[in-house]
């Protein structure tokens, strides 16, 4: 909370009709020309096409901006919904980081994590 707004916002994926939060998108600046993602849905609302939605049209959005070349995100090697929603999403797969990313609820050590991005 602490983070200035223009550094790092995180937005609620709410239901339209009951208000229920679904999950959340998290959009940071790393630099002038960059941004970088991350997102969570609840697992009631997995396969329904929703967090592709929510980060198409971010992404569309973001790469609107005069400032913004680029768009990136991670995700665990593991975790293929994850990454069917980048691809989904027009998010190209860039590589693999070694032991990049500790998911506590997975392991205690830092996990490969795959890279992707959408540039303009």
């Amino acid at each position: 909370m602490a983070t200035p707004s223009e550094v790092d916002r995180t937005y609620m994926l709410v239901g339209r009709g009951d208000n229920v939060v679904r999950g959340a998108l998290a959009l940071r600046q790393r630099a002038p020309h960059r941004l970088d993602c991350g997102y969570v849905l609840a697992r009631p609302w997995w396969r329904q096409g929703l967090m592709t939605e929510v980060l198409t049209e971010v992404t569309v959005w973001a790469l609107r901006q005069p400032s913004v070349f680029r768009i990136g995100a991670v995700c665990d090697f593991e975790n293929i919904g994850s990454a069917r929603v980048l691809e989904k999403s027009g998010f190209i797969r860039e590589g693999l980081l070694r032991r990049w990313l500790l998911h506590p609820n997975i392991s205690d050590e830092p996990r490969d994590c795959f890279s992707y991005a959408r540039v303009r």
